[in-house]
């Protein structure tokens, strides 16, 4: 068996740079993330080093053409790339007319662009950079900055925050004073580290688990992702976990939740800090590559799904629905009953959603009236537990446990586990007094709107009204800018109604009695034109009128949101 990997425990920047070697960050890779903490940090460990500064260790891929693939240790090379380009613009700012001096600057220039820059040893002997960043956007923020010194053009985020970094090291870096600088270069080139250089991709992924399984400085997805690609190496992996990442493009806080909805959903309960371990033991252990592309597979699902589950992308989960109902409308109003979750604002809503989801897509035995009941059900739980303020520590468990019992659960009397489930929920928001009371509390306008417009819709619904606006609204029975005393009440439910965007557009500026006769006398919904015939009330007794309402409404939620 050959030689796994090579150990090379004195490995500086100046040696590792000047070998004939370049360093490839690949595209999979998190993007350049370092920010002004981390580079402070960087500087003050550099400058105030007495001996030799030590930054840890790197882990590289051996490709066996002078080009070593960077598995770990892309933000310390990036970042010392910058310190080198610094220092030399500030070398070449200086300008002292002494001819010896400025023979000692262009040496130093040299020296730091052999640190920099990579020179094919065959003719033509093309110069490229050394390192080379797998963003394409970075690589050419990266390429600009050391062969021109300037970026121009519009920047992404990723390369503001790389040319942030670069003016930052450039502002801590004296000018004209040679002794300071070749103190600095010193110190930079004097960096080391322990390499592992690896001879497959498997061992060098593995190696960078082990190096980092405490989580200390990087996310859990990085550490499965470095996990999957230790047990079956790149290739389709990469290209699936790439894909991946582009469908959190603009929602990448929300990554780290689905990793943990998605676990969540399958095996149950688990401490934020232990989720790596667990999705470690339980998918990635001695897994093989026909696993692993299978596991990548749900994962990429799965993340499509919970995209359109917390965001505006609907097409994934309103496809995956079709698929399986074989009908337009009837995929379109269960894509919206799974959406409305994310109007509730709580996560742990999530992983049992995707749990009755996958269920339905995926079982034959669980039918579309179970889903819908299911649904339906931890709706009802959810929301009477928001309006009772219910401390999620007393059920977030529950529905955790409840996702490994669907998972599991496969003989034909679903409808029997379910409501057991819901039974025990259901004892936990029974009191209908606390739940009147609080309702116009908990839902007033400018909170969440998304839930009023929901929670209204539903209450109409169940008062036999056909709900079918193009782009619903909400309405202000008495105008916001009435002021004065009307503030305190003016943003309660009971001073609310629904309207299709047009028709509120069209009541803005009226007066109550001009609504009345013009817009809610006019409604398609019964609800409003009888809302139209109380017009006195509310121009009258604007308080009295609002706070009836409102607890009219509440009793009508308590009795829709039951069980």
């Amino acid at each position: 068996m050959g030689k796994k990997f090579t150990v090379i425990t004195d490995c500086s920047f100046y040696a590792l740079c000047r070998k004939e070697s370049r360093f490839v960050i690949p595209a999979f890779q998190r993007p350049y993330v370092w920010e002004k903490e981390q580079i402070l940090a960087l500087w003050e460990d550099l400058i105030n080093s007495e001996t030799d500064c030590f930054l840890g260790n790197l882990v590289f891929l051996d490709k066996n053409d002078k080009t070593f693939v960077v598995v770990d240790g892309q933000q310390r090379l990036l970042t010392l790339s910058l310190v080198v380009l610094a220092l030399r613009e500030r070398l070449i700012e200086m300008n002292s007319g002494a001819f010896v001096t400025d023979k000692i600057i262009r040496e130093y220039v040299e020296n730091l662009n052999e640190t920099l820059f990579f020179k094919e040893s065959q003719y033509p002997f093309k110069r490229t950079p050394r390192i080379i960043p797998g963003n394409r956007k970075l690589e050419k923020a990266y390429t600009g900055l050391i062969e021109s010194g300037v970026l121009s053009g519009e920047l992404d985020e990723q390369q503001k925050r790389f040319l942030k970094n670069y003016n930052l090291i450039l502002d801590l870096i004296p000018e004209n004073s040679l002794p300071h600088l070749e103190e600095i270069i010193k110190k930079t080139t004097s960096v080391f580290f322990v390499a592992l250089v690896c001879a497959s991709e498997s061992e060098a992924y593995r190696i960078f688990v082990s190096l980092n399984s405490s989580g200390l400085g990087l996310s859990v997805a990085d550490l499965v992702k470095n996990a999957l690609f230790a047990s079956a190496g790149g290739g389709e992996l990469e290209i699936m976990w790439s894909e991946m990442e582009n469908e959190f493009k603009g929602a990448e806080g929300l990554f780290p939740d689905f990793l943990r909805d998605f676990w969540i959903s399958r095996h149950g309960a688990i401490p934020k800090e232990d989720l790596f371990s667990l999705i470690k033991k339980h998918d990635l252990e001695f897994i093989k590559k026909d696993e692993a592309v299978n596991f990548m597979e749900k994962l990429l699902g799965n993340a499509k799904i919970y995209l359109s589950l917390r965001s505006s992308k609907t097409d994934h989960l309103l496809n995956s629905i079709r698929l399986k109902t074989k009908d337009k409308r009837e995929s379109q109003e269960l894509t919206e009953m799974v959406k409305k979750f994310n109007c509730l604002e709580m996560d742990c809503a999530y992983p049992l959603a995707l749990s009755f989801l996958n269920k339905f897509l995926k079982a034959e035995k669980y039918t579309r009236r179970q889903f819908i009941s299911d649904l339906n059900r931890l709706w009802v739980f959810l929301l009477r537990a928001k309006i009772l303020n219910l401390n999620p520590e007393s059920y977030k468990h529950k529905l955790a446990k409840q996702c490994l019992a669907i998972l599991s659960y496969e003989a034909e009397d679903f409808d029997a586990m379910t409501s057991d489930f819901f039974s025990k929920l259901k004892k936990l928001v029974l009191n209908s007094e606390d739940f009147i009371k609080n309702f116009p509390q908990e839902l007033r306008y400018g909170h969440n709107n998304e839930l009023l417009k929901k929670v209204m819709t539903d209450i109409f619904r169940s008062r036999g009204e056909k709900v079918d606006l193009l782009r619903p609204s909400l309405e202000h029975i008495l105008s916001r800018r009435s002021g004065g005393l009307f503030k305190e009440f003016v943003d309660e439910i009971g001073n609310l109604t629904l309207l299709d965007e047009e028709e509120n557009n069209l009541a803005g500026n009226m007066t109550v009695k001009e609504k009345a006769i013009l817009v809610y006398g006019k409604s398609s919904l019964l609800t409003n034109r009888k809302l139209g015939e109380k017009w006195r009330e509310f121009s009258l007794s604007g308080f009295e009128a609002v706070r009836g309402r409102s607890r009219e409404l509440a009793i009508l939620a308590n009795l829709t949101f039951s069980f």
